[in-house]
């Protein structure tokens, strides 16, 4: 019974773990998605106005 309750313990361990993994992955994912769509945005944008002067 404790083998299966050790066996029933890692996999739940191994379950969370892998989905704070995946969250975090995701997470620094899209931030950096965000930041470079924002920062062609912006050059975009100075080029624009640069060029209107």
């Amino acid at each position: 019974m404790t083998s299966l309750l050790t066996k029933i313990n890692d996999l739940i361990h191994d379950l969370i773990a892998d989905l704070i993994h995946d969250l975090i992955a995701d997470l620094i994912h899209d931030l950096i998605h965000d930041l470079i769509a924002d920062l062609i945005h912006d050059l975009i944008h100075d080029l624009i106005a640069d060029k209107n002067k």
